[in-house]
């Protein structure tokens, strides 16, 4: 069986972050981008049925909870999006050094 490698991991965590970073900056324009359908007149609301009402109330409901959460989410993401990245490309750093040491070792005893 092969021994787990942790540049694997490394790289998994970065991978992780990056898409943090980019699924924070995504979701809140993809949010604002759309109207959601809660453009409706006071007039033309009362025009409809007394469902249709309850559901556009909901929408506004929700998109008004959502307004509040996109940040605080978008913020989070990122936030662990950097720390992966970070930890990630630390790890990485750490055995490429390694890696390098032991590639010349070799190198060395070859000669």
């Amino acid at each position: 069986m092969n021994q787990f490698e942790f540049t694997d991991l490394n790289k998994f965590y970065v991978s992780v972050g990056v898409f943090l970073v980019a699924s924070a900056l995504l979701i809140p324009w993809l949010f604002l981008r759309e109207d959601l359908g809660l453009l409706v007149k006071c007039n033309e609301l009362a025009e409809y049925t007394q469902a249709t009402q309850k559901i556009l109330r909901d929408k506004q409901t929700i998109a008004s909870i959502l307004t509040k959460i996109i940040p605080i989410l978008s913020f989070a993401m990122i936030l662990a999006g950097i720390i992966l990245i970070y930890k990630g490309t630390k790890g990485w750093k750490k055995l490429q050094a390694l890696t390098e040491q032991r590639e010349e070792l070799i190198n060395t005893k070859l000669t």
